[in-house]
């Protein structure tokens, strides 16, 4: 779309559970978006239904998903997008936590 306009300033924000849910390959979208992703929302799902559930509690590939990211050079903020949960504060640490387990691991520590 962006080479359609033909615009340099329109970017992309990236929402794993609508990709995952449409069937998109989350690691080819992340290549083919590259410098345009400018936001990405972490949330993860069954693949069927967009249930915006922690990262790691669904199907989605996470290891697959941050290895791309690193890949095109993402510096961009991993916005955790939940809405499964009584106890946001909480839940929203443990995603967190999660994500930082799998960056260290990508890092190699």
């Amino acid at each position: 779309m962006a080479e359609e306009i033909g615009s340099d300033s329109l970017d992309m924000n990236l929402d794993t559970a609508h990709l995952f849910v449409q069937k998109e390959l989350l690691e080819i979208v992340i290549e083919k978006l590259g410098n345009r992703l400018f936001g990405t929302h972490i949330c993860d799902n069954d693949g069927c239904i967009d249930y915006h559930w922690l990262p790691g509690k669904g199907k989605i590939k996470w290891k697959g998903v941050l290895r791309s990211l690193k890949k095109i050079g993402y510096e961009g903020f991993l916005d955790i997008e939940i809405n499964q949960t009584n106890y946001p504060d909480a839940a929203y640490l443990v995603g967190k936590e999660y994500l930082e387990i799998l960056l260290k691991e990508l890092n190699g520590g």
